[in-house]
């Protein structure tokens, strides 16, 4: 076994406990990795002997986060290195963790999936469909999901075509409703624009897509900046600027919607300990 290898072996089976346990939580375990690199200055000239087509940035990647390496590779990597590359590496890592990892690899997928297919489906149909249809039956309710299912499904498998790695999935989903949350915190309590916020909603869609499936962030050499950053950027000067300049009602806490409705009824009353019956 080459010196990385034989360091891995040595510090899985003094800490299986602890390995273990990053492995099932599906926790990066940099912190070890970084103390084998440490240990063993001289392991990485092993690997660029072994895989010579492999870029310094993942040879780097895979001697400082084997683990994470190895995703890399197998997910990423299937386009740039030969079948045999691949085995050699795969077949190197520790036979006890290698279950453990796949596991915990299958069971990130599923969740994503779930998570995706069955908050679509449930969202639209109870928060969209049910707007224009509010006397469905549970039986039509059941219908419509389950059509969201297989339409959110379909839409998965395309973009799991350009998508290499679930991460990005996670990026791509989180950036599109980022600006959900900040229209819902100065709506409470600053200013409601309808009509800003659903531009806002368009440009970062636009944004979120042509930094996901184009080459533009390595065209304007900003590859390594996260898209989430972009579009948290994006959202507070459209929305900041936007409501200082354009008017708008008042944030529900501020107008009169708020002030006559039964939750602030009920708000005040407990607010000076009153029983409704009082």
């Amino acid at each position: 076994m080459t010196a990385l290898i034989e360091a891995i072996y040595d510090m899985v089976n003094q800490n299986q406990a602890v390995c273990r346990v990053l492995i099932l939580e599906n926790t990066n375990s940099t912190i070890l990795m970084r103390m084998i690199a440490l240990a063993k200055d001289d392991s990485i000239a092993y690997w660029r002997k072994e895989l010579p087509n492999t870029s310094e940035t993942d040879l780097e990647m895979m001697y400082t986060h084997l683990p994470n390496g190895m995703m890399h590779i197998v997910v990423e990597g299937y386009d740039k290195y030969s079948k045999d590359e691949i085995i050699r590496f795969v077949s190197r890592v520790v036979k006890a963790s290698l279950p453990l990892f796949l596991i915990a690899f299958t069971v990130g997928i599923l969740s994503t999936f779930a998570s995706f297919v069955m908050s679509s489906a449930t969202t639209i149909t109870v928060d969209f469909v049910a707007l224009y249809r509010p006397n469905m039956t549970g039986t039509e309710k059941n219908r419509y999901i389950r059509i969201g299912l297989v339409v959110s499904a379909a839409i998965i498998a395309i973009l799991a075509q350009f998508l290499p790695t679930v991460i990005v999935l996670f990026q791509w989903l989180f950036a599109q409703m980022l600006p959900i949350i900040f229209f819902l915190i100065i709506g409470l309590f600053w200013k409601r624009n309808t009509g800003l916020a659903v531009a806002t909603m368009a440009l970062t869609w636009i944004v979120t897509n042509v930094w996901t499936f184009t080459s533009l962030p390595a065209v304007l050499g900003m590859e390594n900046i996260n898209m989430i950053w972009i579009i948290l950027a994006i959202t507070l000067i459209m929305q900041i600027i936007g409501n200082l300049i354009l008017p708008g009602r008042k944030g529900y806490f501020r107008s009169d919607d708020w002030f006559e409705s039964e939750q602030f009824a009920i708000y005040e009353r407990e607010k000076h300990g009153l029983s409704e019956v009082e």
